[in-house]
């Protein structure tokens, strides 16, 4: 049925709503679905020609149904989508529902997704996106976004898993995929996470918005993976089951974090705790990647080999130690003296780097060979104590 001017369809109170062929409102009708508080049952599609579709209803898929305001993006502004009781499906994981707002229409599911399991949910336009207080459904994607985009209480269980591409995020619920799922998210304005990311599969973000972490995430031996600049808003763990971890830009912020990859690597490309240090940081990998400089107020542990191309400072009352060989990949100066507190290399250092260690009054440990396979140009110890263990070589002074 066609609509050209804007149309309620109500039912009496208790009554239902059944939709068994497409909606369509042309010119500058919008659709009104009022079920008086009892279900609507979509089995085919509604679309309008840049007018609000509204359900004040909850809403049952029968089939996988399109709700889409741009007329198949002829009108490409959009206008608003709204449900505003719980949407699901009939079979758990089966029916899916699609939105297209345009770029100017928000979308707004006021109550819980998929108490029985979507199948596919897809947001392929919008202004805003608020979708309701928990999503359950086979997997999540967004094509794009002009505005914010605030999600709960996530669940998918197959392998798409989460996919999410727009401007701004906020994630204020717990995030959770099973059967392999993964986690991508492109954000091109700022992506905030306050809950715990629990993923089956691998975790990337991208696009050049920042992110601000107030969480911890894990995976099952898939990667972590981070392009843009990280604020830290709470203490951060990063499980990664022997997955790979990198962090290709700048981390920073008062709070601790957790790299755990196993025996994996872990990259860190940028800067930690260069604007505002870090309180600890615990790194754990077969390896470990610093091409920048890192600082903290307290303790540095890297439990692994070790390739350090900058300069490591902790700032209050630190110690700094890491347990695997250590490579140097530029000149490196690692500094504890603000605290007095110990330096420690538990095994070889190598490469042809100049290497300055500064524990102020506290105690600087080298347990294996320095420059034994490839001598350091020049070394400077300062400690009150200083234990060397091994052999030293370098071409220059020490």
């Amino acid at each position: 049925v066609t609509f050209t001017d804007p149309v309620t369809i109500r039912t009496p109170s208790g009554g239902s709503i059944v939709v068994n062929g497409q909606i369509t409102g042309s010119g500058n009708a919008s659709i009104v679905l009022d079920g008086s508080g009892a279900t609507t049952t979509l089995n085919a599609n509604i679309v309008t020609a840049g007018n609000a579709i509204t359900i004040s209803d909850s809403v049952i898929l029968g089939a996988t149904v399109i709700l889409d305001t741009t007329n198949s993006g002829a009108v490409a502004a959009g206008a608003a989508i709204s449900i505003t009781g719980t949407t699901d499906a009939t079979t758990a994981g089966v029916e899916g529902l699609t939105l297209r707002a345009g770029t100017s229409g928000n979308i707004v599911l006021t109550g819980a997704v998929g108490t029985t399991r979507l199948g596919v949910l897809t947001f392929t336009s919008a202004n805003n996106v608020t979708p309701g207080s928990s999503i359950t459904a086979a997997s999540i994607v967004q094509s794009s976004g002009n505005g914010t985009s605030t999600f709960n209480a996530i669940n998918t269980n197959t392998s798409s898993g989460v996919a999410l591409t727009g401007s701004a995020f906020a994630f204020n619920g717990a995030i959770t995929t099973t059967s392999n799922g993964v986690f991508t998210l492109v954000n091109s304005a700022a992506a905030t996470f306050s809950a715990v990311l629990s993923l089956d599969g691998a975790f990337t973000q991208s696009g050049g918005g920042g992110v601000s972490l107030g969480a911890n995430i894990t995976t099952t031996a898939d990667v972590i993976s981070f392009t843009n600049a990280i604020t830290l808003t709470a203490d951060s763990t990063w499980t990664s089951a022997n997955g790979n971890i990198t962090s290709s830009s700048t981390i920073n912020g008062a709070q601790a974090l957790v790299l755990n990859a196993g025996t994996g690597t872990v990259t860190m490309t940028g800067a930690v705790g260069g604007t505002t240090a870090l309180t600890t940081l615990t790194v754990t990998g077969a390896s470990i990647v610093q091409t920048s400089t890192v600082s903290t107020t307290g303790a540095i542990l890297y439990t692994g080999a070790a390739s350090l191309s900058g300069n490591i400072t902790t700032t209050t009352s630190g110690a700094f130690q890491v347990t695997g060989a250590a490579t140097l990949g530029a000149a490196v100066t690692v500094n504890t003296s603000a605290g007095n507190q110990a330096i420690t290399f538990g095994s070889t250092i190598n490469n042809a780097q100049a290497l300055v260690l500064n524990a102020g009054t506290g105690t600087v440990t080298m347990t294996g060979a320095v420059g034994g396979t490839t001598a350091l140009t020049t070394l400077t110890v300062t400690g009150a104590s200083i234990v060397q263990t091994s052999t030293v070589s370098t071409t220059g002074a020490i």
